[in-house]
């Protein structure tokens, strides 16, 4: 298992345990999102990418759209579809 595997992993399982509303549910998010990022950039594998994708999307659900954070990560999640279109 790679760093960034065995990161996601336990991020997950720590995501699983959290009620989300709850600020450290986000807090974790966020490093989940970063970490499977991280994998993509390693390995360019779409699946990784559906990961990312996967848990933008949570992250953004869960944000405030005032908060900085959050507009970087929505921007970054149509970076994300703006790279799969052109791979098709």
């Amino acid at each position: 298992m790679t760093v960034e595997e065995e990161k996601i992993y336990n991020l997950r399982k720590i995501i699983s345990k959290i009620t989300p509303g709850n600020p450290d549910h986000k807090r974790y998010l966020e490093r989940l999102v970063n970490w499977c990022d991280t994998k993509f950039s390693c390995t360019n594998d779409m699946k990784d990418l559906e990961e990312v994708m996967k848990y933008c999307r949570m992250l953004i659900l869960s944000s405030d759209p005032s908060h900085p954070f959050d507009l970087y990560a929505a921007l970054e999640f149509l970076n994300m579809m703006e790279y799969l279109d052109e791979s098709e």
